[in-house]
């Protein structure tokens, strides 16, 4: 569903909430998304960063997705949130994904097809 859904994105913006402690919120950037069984997986755009990121670009989430207009919700034991298209970059946490649309996949030539097609071949998805 969200591979499909998802394929041309120009990235997608995360909003999570913590199911146990609701007052933790945060927004994650994502340059793709994927399916995973009982749940999701995305790939931030530190990926392409030619120095090391400080914390893990891929993350995994189990939970509940839904499409839900242009973009997802999702439920799971620990997280509950909705994934939104990017499409602004004045949008909140949306520098990263300016950067790797801007800087690096502008250098690379690459559609986000194209470029997705590289990131799961790197990393053995298919």
């Amino acid at each position: 569903m969200m591979n499909e859904k998802t394929a041309k994105w120009w990235g997608a913006v995360i909003t999570m909430q913590n199911v146990s402690d609701p007052e933790w919120m945060m927004k994650r950037p994502a340059a793709f998304l994927f399916d995973k069984p009982g749940g999701f997986a995305w790939l931030e755009p530190s990926y392409a960063d030619e120095y090391p990121p400080s914390s893990p670009a891929w993350h995994e989430i189990e939970a509940e997705l839904k499409a839900e207009g242009e973009g997802f919700t999702f439920v799971g034991r620990q997280w509950t949130g909705r994934i939104d298209r990017y499409d602004d970059p004045e949008q909140e946490d949306g520098e990263a994904l300016y950067w790797w649309i801007t800087e690096y996949m502008k250098e690379k030539g690459r559609t986000p097809e194209q470029e997705r097609a590289a990131v799961i071949q790197s990393l053995e998805l298919n």
